[in-house]
């Protein structure tokens, strides 16, 4: 959905953990090779206290 949004020109910040990131991978890494009409920031973060992930 961030993605979309910032294809519309809206600014976008989307957060997730780092298994988040492996799935949505393939659409960040598409999307770093076409023009994207506003800013996408994606923030992973780890989850060193995991008991599964």
């Amino acid at each position: 959905m961030a993605l979309e949004a910032a294809f519309g020109e809206a600014r976008t910040l989307v957060t997730m953990k780092h298994v988040g990131l492996t799935v949505a991978a393939d659409s960040l890494l598409t999307a770093a090779y076409t023009d994207l009409a506003a800013g996408l920031v994606a923030v992973s973060a780890d989850d060193s206290g995991m008991a599964s992930s």
